[in-house]
């Protein structure tokens, strides 16, 4: 792992998280530390808060506004389709996981809603690790994560099995995530439909 990240320490954050993860999820745990993060790098934001770029096959994109990434997020969220009958986030995309923090009063408002965050990347889920929110959402009662390779994978279907209750869900995706896969976005939207119906 060759992850780059500004100079305050974050392995602190990483290793109680890593602790927390080991208990529902060694397997994930594995695959993350096992990723390669090479080209991935934390960087400050103009609001000091964190975002994620990441440089892949000679091109650099960023995960998050380089401005505020929680003030993006929030917006991004302001302007989802959510009517009050809707009980279940499923979005596709963790980043460094913003969408909670956005997220977080509409959890609050109702306990039987939930957020899962759907992510199939593990080197990413290495670098979220290293983040201080990352605590938060392993340890909130209404928040899960979903790590999978594909739409078939047995795994990830038993995890989307504890929400089948969810009677009106939601199936947004972070915005970089629906610009550079959004047939992928597509297919994980109609995967779901049939998982959780």
């Amino acid at each position: 792992n060759r992850l780059s990240m500004p100079q305050k320490n974050y392995k602190k954050n990483y290793h109680k998280n890593c602790q927390i993860l080991a208990k529902e999820h060694p397997d994930w745990l594995i695959r993350s530390q096992n990723a390669d993060t090479t080209g991935m790098e934390l960087i400050p934001t103009v609001s000091g808060e964190l975002s994620l770029r990441r440089t892949y096959q000679g091109k650099t994109y960023s995960y998050h506004s380089q401005e505020s990434p929680l003030q993006e997020t929030k917006d991004w969220f302001t302007n989802l389709p959510l009517s009050p009958e809707i009980d279940t986030l499923f979005v596709y995309g963790m980043g460094l996981g913003y969408a909670f923090a956005a997220a977080k009063v509409w959890l609050e408002t109702d306990p039987k809603r939930a957020l899962l965050f759907l992510e199939q990347d593990p080197a990413l889920l290495d670098v979220w690790l290293h983040t201080p929110l990352a605590k938060e959402i392993l340890q909130h009662p209404q928040v899960r994560l979903v790590l999978f390779e594909t739409l078939e994978e047995r795994l990830f279907l038993e995890e989307l099995s504890w929400q089948r209750h969810s009677s009106h869900p939601l199936f947004p995706a972070l915005p970089l995530y629906e610009q550079r896969n959004s047939q992928g976005v597509r297919q994980l939207k109609e995967r779901l439909l049939h998982a959780i119906s």
